[in-house]
């Protein structure tokens, strides 16, 4: 099923994709007080992810920062190394495999907040997921590279980190960060700043392209993380109960 592809601020999905959006969002919302508190614990993300199901598969690193690529069937996951881990999870983080990257530079990832990444799709450049827009036609026609890195839970829905710049030499790439809010099957669309009206458009191409493009994948990150926040919170009311 295509998307709407109105030049608006919004974005109208396909119902079963935007299910899952009020889906996981939902279920983030409740799971967010328990998995706050595994956290804030050090070394039991880790041990709780793996309870979860998931196997640790690999160690990425990038400068100081360290985090932990988990697998379970078709679902990636990524967990911040936050603090100073026990003795037993260093010891099995010696076995893993090691990788240079940060989630966000190995593919585009569901941020759920806590420290954990979903996997959506590996990246189509060196940079994120990259794809080129054009607004307008004709004379007036203008052509943006876009590249968005990172979709992040928050309260009220979602923020998209992009950058954006003309197909112009010498042009530098600027960050933008848009909201997200679901309303039925419609994004809301909102740009946080002030840009002019042809750099908002090929923002919001580029999202519309991405969503459509990547459609199966969307619905295959937000059932990984459903179904991983899930997880994780009855593990975690349990442990902290008990």
């Amino acid at each position: 099923m295509s998307m709407h592809y109105a030049m608006s601020e919004e974005i109208k999905l396909p119902s079963d994709l935007a299910d899952l959006f009020k889906i996981y969002h939902d279920t983030w919302k409740r799971a967010k007080s328990v998995v706050s508190r595994i956290v804030a614990r050090s070394g039991m993300l880790y041990d709780a992810i793996k309870l979860a199901g998931y196997k640790p598969s690999r160690l990425c690193t990038s400068g100081i920062r360290s985090c932990i690529e988990f697998s379970l069937n078709t679902c990636i996951s990524y967990a911040d190394l936050l603090g100073i881990p026990t003795s037993h999870v260093v010891s099995e983080l010696k076995r893993l495999p090691t990788i240079e990257g940060v989630p966000w530079e190995l593919g585009l990832v569901l941020d759920t907040g806590f420290g954990i990444y979903i996997l959506i799709t590996k990246a189509s450049s060196s940079y994120g997921y990259e794809t080129e827009v054009e607004v307008s036609k004709g004379f007036y026609a203008k052509k943006f590279t876009c590249i968005i890195r990172v979709i992040e839970t928050t309260a009220t829905g979602f923020s998209i980190y992009t950058s954006i710049k003309p197909e112009i030499p010498s042009a530098q790439f600027k960050s933008l960060l848009s909201q997200i809010l679901i309303k039925n099957n419609t994004l809301n669309f909102v740009l946080r700043e002030q840009v002019d009206v042809d750099v908002k458009e090929a923002v919001l191409l580029a999202v519309t392209k991405f969503l459509s493009e990547h459609e199966e994948e969307m619905k295959h990150a937000f059932e990984c993380a459903t179904n991983l926040l899930s997880k994780l919170q009855l593990l975690g009311t349990i442990y902290l109960l008990y």
